[in-house]
């Protein structure tokens, strides 16, 4: 499973990512993506392997939403794929209702020490 975040301001994204981890959630390396009007934005993904039952997803999905609004961040909702899904490693992503593409270069990761 796994849970989409985005926001403008890298520094506030980060603080979400750490809260995430702490949850028992792997967190992905941040990544600047840009938008088709040209604006921009980190995302990253918050991922754990579950079973697809609706009521532990729902659950999952309603904490981290709150925990986004409480950093001000967006929550963009959550996906999944079966493993072997080819399309799992395309560089294109939706962000609320829009396409977007990803800079190539990774940018690091949330737990550099």
């Amino acid at each position: 499973m796994k849970h989409h975040f985005y926001h403008v301001d890298f520094a506030r994204l980060e603080k979400v990512a750490v809260e995430v981890f702490k949850l028992g959630f792997e967190v992905t390396d941040a990544e600047e993506v840009e938008f088709e009007d040209g604006g921009s934005a980190w995302v990253f993904d918050a991922i754990r392997e579950q079973s697809l039952d609706a009521e532990s997803i729902t659950k999952d999905a309603i904490k981290l939403e709150a925990l986004a609004q409480q950093f001000g961040v967006e929550y963009d909702g959550w996906g999944t794929y079966f493993e072997g899904d080819e399309e799992f490693g395309r560089r294109r992503r939706r962000i609320n209702s829009r396409f977007v593409s990803v800079k190539k270069e990774p940018l690091g990761s949330f737990f550099t020490l």
